[in-house]
């Protein structure tokens, strides 16, 4: 969801912006009285545009601890290598799939 420019968010959620680049890069912000405020520091250069984008999952801090967990070792095996084509994996889940009954 991209804000515009004096466009408001509901108060109180939280919102993480993000820069699409090569080295991508998540910055925790608050609205604040209609406003985006950021809690850290940033390098970002002046005028740098960013993209907004509502959280609004319903984990909580724990369940969103664990999901970051996992893709941090998801993305841990694919640097060592340790991954497989999507098609394949779909193809072994689906014949693993065929002797289970139908829903």
């Amino acid at each position: 969801m991209a804000v515009a420019p004096g466009e408001h968010l509901v108060e109180g959620l939280t919102a993480v912006v993000t820069r699409y680049s090569d080295n991508m890069q998540a910055l925790k912000v608050q609205v604040k009285n209609g406003r985006l405020v950021v809690d850290e520091p940033t390098n970002l250069p002046e005028g740098a545009e960013v993209e907004v984008v509502v959280i609004d999952d319903k984990l909580t801090t724990e369940e969103r601890a664990e999901l970051h967990a996992s893709l941090d070792r998801a993305l841990d095996d694919s640097e060592a290598g340790r991954s497989m084509d999507a098609g394949e994996y779909l193809k072994q889940y689906r014949a693993g799939r065929a002797d289970r009954p139908a829903r």
